[in-house]
C-alpha cells in the first residue's frame, strides 16, 4: 500500500525501475539497504517529466512538491519503512493518518524517535562514525535535537495511540453485538438490526466505565443507526448523552463535539424540529471554522450543507442557496468534479432552485449529479435516491410526467430495498409519486398513495410531525380536485392547524395550504370566507417572503376568487399585478405568465371589454 501511495502522490516509484533490472545483487542492495527518497524529493528529481505528472493531477509542476513536503512525506516513508516494526501496524493505521492529514490534524508518523534517527544515521555512515570524532559529535547533536522534537510531539503521538485503542474497543463491542445473530455464539437464527441495536444499548452502561470517550463514540454510532432506521425516539437519548459527555471531556472547540452536534442536528431535522436543527448545525459550523482557521476545508463544507438543508425547510431559501453554493465551491476546489460529495452539493443547490421555481437551472445541476453518483457509489444508495427524486420533481414541474414517473418509481424501488416498507424516506418519495399522479389527473391513484404515506408517517414519526400535516394538506388538495369540496375543507383546516404549530404561521407550506383552503371555499361559493383566508395569506406572504412571491403564489387565486364572486374591478387590479410580476420574473412565454394573461382574457370578457381581452388572449398564446 505504501508503494502504491508513493506512486500515486509523486508520479513515480521510489527507485528507478531500470536500476532494479541490472543484477540481482544490485537490486537486492537497493531494495534492502538504500533508503527511498521522500516523495517530494522524488517528484523534484523527475525533471521535464514533472509537467506530465502535474497535468494528470490537474495542477501545476510546482504545486505537488509543496503539497507533498511535510506530513505526506512522513506518512509515505512510514508505510514503506524497511524495518517492519516501524511501519503502520495495520492498513487502518495508514488510513487514520491520511484522514488526520486531510483534517489538518497531527499525524502519528511524524517525527521518528531520537534513537531510531541515530541508528539510521550510523547505519548509513559506519565508516565515517568509526574514523571521525566530528561525525560522532554531529550524531549526538542530532540526538539532542530529535529528543527535543520528540517531547514536543509526545502528546500528539499519545493522542494517536488513544484513537487506536478507542477503535479497538469499539470494534470488540460491535463484534459482540453482531454475535446476537450467530447461533454458534448463542444468538438467534434470525435477528433484526433493531434487535441487535437494542442488545447493544442494554450493554452500554457497563461496557466502557473507564473509557467515557469510547462510550460517547458508541452512543453516537448506535443513535445515528436508529435515526437512519427512522427510529427517532430510540436515537434521541443516545445522541444527547454522546454530545454531553464529549462537551464535558473535550470542551466546545473539538471536532468530536462538532460530530455529535451534527448527528443530533440530523435527528432534530428528521423529527421536524427545524429551528433546533439549524441551531445545532450552526454550532458545528462555528467549531469547524475555528479549528481550520479560515482554511475552509471539507468539514466546514459538510456543515454548510447540513445548515443549508435546515434553512431550506425553515423557508429561508435564499440563505439556503447561499450556504449550498459555498459548500459546492469548497468541495470542487478540494475534490475536483467527479466526486460523490461534490455531486451531493450540486443536488442540494439544485433543490433550492426548485424552491425558487427555477426548474431548468435545478435540472442543470441535478442531472449531472445523478450521473456522477451512478458512477461513484453504484446503483443503490440513499444519496443517489435523493438525487433521482429531485431530478424527477424538476421534470414534473416542467411538464414531463413520463420521465418523472419513471424516475420516482426507481427511487421507490430503491427505498423499499434499502429501508423496508415503513421508512420515512420511502414515504417522501411515494408522496412525490402521488404528486405526479395528481398532475396527470389520476386522482384515485394519488389518493391511494397518499393514504399509504400518511400511515407510514404517523407510525414512524408520530401524529404531531410536520410531515403528517403536509400529507393531510396533499390529501385535501386531491380530494378537492375530485370535486368533493365538503370533504376537502376539514382536511385543509386540519392541515393548517398542524403546520402552523410545527413550522410557524409564515412558512411557505402554511401559505400554500391557506391558498388551497381559499380555492376550496371559492368552489363552495363561500366567498367571504375565501377572501378572508386569501387576504390573510397575502399579508403573511408579503411580510415574510416579499411582495413578488406573494403576488405570484397568492395573487392569482385571489383574483380568480374575486372574478368568480362578480367583483370584477377588484379582480382586475390584482390580476394585472400578478401578470406584471410574472412577466418580470419569468418572461412573457413562461407557462405561469401565459396563465396570468389567460386570466385577464377571461376577466375582460366578463367585463365586456373585447379589445383588452383579445390583447391578453394573444399574450396567453405566446410561445
Amino acid at each position: 500500500l505504501g508503494i502504491v501511495l508513493y506512486e500515486l502522490v509523486s508520479g513515480s516509484l521510489p527507485f528507478d525501475p531500470g536500476a532494479l533490472d541490472r543484477a540481482d545483487f544490485i537490486a537486492q542492495h537497493i531494495i534492502r539497504k538504500k533508503d527511498a527518497p521522500t516523495p517530494s524529493t522524488r517528484f523534484a528529481s523527475l525533471g521535464a517529466a514533472r509537467a506530465g505528472v502535474a497535468e494528470h493531477r490537474d495542477t501545476t509542476p510546482v504545486a505537488p512538491r509543496k503539497e507533498l513536503k511535510g506530513d505526506l512525506d512522513w506518512i509515505v516513508l512510514k508505510a514503506i519503512e524497511k524495518d517492519r516494526t516501524r511501519r503502520y501496524e495495520t492498513a487502518n493505521g495508514l488510513a487514520l493518518d491520511l484522514q488526520r492529514l486531510l483534517r489538518n490534524e497531527p499525524i502519528s508518523a511524524r517525527p521518528p524517535s531520537a534513537t531510531y534517527a541515530i541508528r539510521k544515521f550510523v547505519r548509513r555512515n559506519r565508516l565515517g562514525v568509526a574514523l571521525a570524532a566530528t561525525a560522532t559529535l554531529t550524531v549526538l547533536g542530532v540526538a539532542i535535537v530529535m529528543t527535543l522534537l520528540t517531547e514536543r510531539v509526545s502528546k500528539e503521538r499519545n493522542r494517536a495511540e488513544l484513537e487506536a485503542a478507542k477503535a479497538k474497543s469499539i470494534n470488540r463491542f460491535m463484534l459482540d453485538m453482531l454475535s446476537s445473530a450467530d447461533p454458534w455464539q448463542g444468538g438467534a437464527h434470525e435477528v433484526t438490526v433493531q434487535d441487535a441495536l437494542g442488545k447493544a444499548v442494554g450493554k452500554l452502561d457497563g461496557a466502557f466505565k473507564n473509557q467515557p470517550l469510547v462510550d460517547a463514540a458508541v452512543r453516537q454510532v448506535i443513535g445515528a443507526a436508529y435515526d437512519g432506521l427512522g427510529r427517532t425516539a430510540e436515537a434521541e437519548p443516545l445522541l444527547v448523552q454522546s454530545l454531553r459527555r464529549r462537551q464535558e471531556l473535550l470542551g466546545d472547540t473539538n471536532e468530536d463535539v462538532a460530530l455529535s452536534l451534527t448527528a443530533l442536528g440530523t435527528l432534530r431535522r428528521d423529527q421536524g424540529r427545524y429551528d433546533s436543527a439549524a441551531a445545532l448545525f450552526g454550532r458545528a459550523l462555528a467549531i469547524r471554522h475555528r479549528l481550520d482557521g479560515g482554511a475552509e476545508g471539507l468539514p466546514v463544507a459538510g456543515s454548510l450543507v447540513d445548515l443549508a438543508g435546515a434553512e431550506e425547510v425553515r423557508g429561508n431559501t435564499a440563505r439556503a442557496d447561499s450556504l449550498g453554493r459555498q459548500a459546492l465551491a469548497i468541495r470542487k476546489r478540494l475534490l475536483g468534479d467527479e466526486n460523490t460529495d461534490v455531486a451531493i452539493a450540486m443536488r442540494v443547490v439544485g433543490g433550492y432552485n426548485i424552491s425558487l421555481g427555477k426548474y431548468a437551472a435545478a435540472e442543470s445541476l441535478s442531472r449531472p449529479a445523478v450521473a456522477i453518483m451512478r458512477k461513484t457509489i453504484g446503483p443503490r444508495h440513499p444519496e443517489l435516491a435523493s438525487a433521482i427524486n429531485d431530478l424527477a420533481l424538476e421534470r414534473m414541474y416542467q411538464g414531463d410526467f413520463v420521465e418523472a414517473e419513471h424516475l420516482l418509481r426507481e427511487t421507490v424501488a430503491m427505498d423499499s430495498a434499502m429501508f423496508g416498507p415503513t421508512h420515512p424516506a420511502l414515504a417522501s418519495d411515494l408522496e412525490n409519486l402521488g404528486n405526479v399522479f395528481y398532475s396527470q389527473q389520476r386522482y384515485g391513484d394519488a389518493l391511494k398513495i397518499l393514504r399509504q404515506v400518511l400511515d407510514i408517517r404517523r407510525t414512524m414519526l408520530g401524529d404531531s410531525h410536520e410531515a403528517v400535516g403536509r400529507t393531510i394538506a396533499n390529501l385535501a388538495a386531491v380530494t378537492r380536485r375530485e370535486g368533493d369540496y365538503r370533504a376537502a375543507q376539514p382536511l385543509f383546516e386540519d392541515a393548517l392547524r398542524r403546520l402552523t404549530s410545527t413550522v410557524g404561521p409564515d412558512h411557505p407550506s402554511v401559505i400554500h395550504t391557506m391558498v388551497g383552503s381559499g380555492n376550496n371555499l371559492t368552489s363552495l361559493e363561500e366567498y367571504a370566507r375565501a377572501e378572508a383566508v386569501l387576504r390573510d395569506a397575502m399579508r403573511r406572504a408579503s411580510s415574510a417572503l416579499g411582495t413578488r412571491w406573494s403576488l405570484d403564489n397568492v395573487g392569482a387565486p385571489l383574483s380568480r376568487m374575486l372574478r368568480t364572486a362578480g367583483r370584477y374591478a377588484d379582480a382586475e387590479q390584482t390580476a394585472i399585478a400578478v401578470y406584471q410580476v410574472r412577466d418580470s420574473m419569468y418572461g412573457p412565454t413562461h407557462p405561469d405568465t401565459r396563465a396570468a394573461a389567460a386570466e385577464l382574457d377571461t376577466l375582460y370578457q366578463k367585463m365586456s371589454r373585447p379589445n383588452e381581452a383579445a390583447a391578453y388572449r394573444d399574450k396567453a398564446k405566446a410561445k
